[in-house]
């Protein structure tokens, strides 16, 4: 998991500078108060620049579906009894034994504390992305484009290497306590101390700062999801992890209305309000720490409940018979 969520977060690393270049490939400076509204080339470009993109990303596409196929030890293997029914894998047996259905997760508390662990951390997430660079113009006042585009595409390689290193931490250690715990830590301290970053000097020492700053936010947001699919494995099995971990990817638009209902109808334009915007992001992360210090995976144990659904179960169908022979 953790390779391939490194994959998708490199890929703004190429896309944010072919972005920049189609729309705004003069490096027209922002308007404080209109921001590119006013500037028709650069609205012209963009409806052109969805084109350009789609087709990249409809080539991408139709490559990538040749390369999807079921790994060798998790299909069902060819027919060689003398029945000719075909039989599973071992393998795949035990891997996916005691598993809980997408309806039997949700009736435990533990598949709510991760959902709103993981929803509160992926409000953080579609706050830098959409806000950063908006961020960056108006309450940095940095309006070199081309600097921001830079350092957007640097910090997504940030990202990718994130993804792969918290990965790795968690191969390591095992524990989502420690892993979570100290992905949402590090981002609530750079996230609630981002807007001090703009009284600390001059506009080159703030524009390097806001780079440091961005690239070790970045380096967290979204990170969890190299984990995250392991985590839902172990604690509800892997038979049904897709539903369950669909679920917890669709968090993202309950997360994405909330930043644009903060940006259109709470905070506004103006200093004061997006240092509260970003302190109302770190509260999400310390949160989302506290949640996963508190974190006990061992709340849950699959197989005395899936013992006592069968045997409940066979009891109701046993009910029914005897009902059934009454009449």
């Amino acid at each position: 998991c953790g390779l391939i969520s490194t994959v998708f977060g490199a890929a703004p690393f190429v896309f944010d500078l072919i972005q920049a270049k189609l729309v705004n490939p003069n490096n027209l400076e922002i308007d404080p108060n209109y921001g590119y509204a006013l500037q028709k080339a650069v609205i012209d470009d963009i409806p052109f620049m969805f084109v350009y993109v789609a087709g990249i990303m409809f080539t991408m596409q139709c490559i990538s579906i040749l390369c999807v196929k079921s790994p060798s030890w998790f299909v069902i293997q060819p027919a060689d009894g003398a029945d000719g029914k075909a039989s599973v894998s071992k393998h795949q047996l035990k891997y996916e034994s005691y598993s809980l259905t997408l309806g039997q997760a949700m009736k435990f508390w533990v598949f709510w504390d991760l959902w709103i662990n993981n929803f509160l951390y992926c409000v953080v997430l579609m706050f830098m992305t959409s806000e950063w660079k908006v961020f960056g113009m108006n309450y940095m006042h940095i309006n070199n484009d081309s600097y921001l585009s830079l350092i957007g595409s640097i910090a997504s390689l940030f990202n990718a290497l994130g993804r792969f290193s918290w990965g790795i931490i968690y191969d390591k250690n095992k524990s989502f306590v420690i892993s979570m715990g100290a992905l949402c830590a590090i981002c609530t301290l750079f996230i609630a101390t981002l807007p001090f970053i703009k009284y600390v000097g001059d506009a080159s020492a703030v524009n390097a700062l806001f780079a440091v700053w961005l690239f070790a936010i970045w380096s967290c947001a979204g990170c969890e999801y190299a984990f995250l699919p392991s985590v839902l494995v172990e604690t509800f099995g892997a038979k049904y992890v897709g539903p369950i971990l669909g679920v917890f990817v669709g968090g993202e638009v309950p997360a994405t209305a909330v930043v644009v209902l903060l940006s259109h109808f709470v905070f506004k334009n103006n200093d004061r309000d997006w240092m509260m915007y970003c302190f109302t992001m770190a509260c999400c992360t310390l949160i989302s720490t506290v949640q996963s210090l508190l974190y006990r995976k061992d709340r849950l144990d699959r197989r005395k409940y899936l013992k006592a659904a069968a045997k409940a179960s066979y009891q109701s169908i046993s009910r029914a018979q005897q009902s059934q022979q009454k009449y």
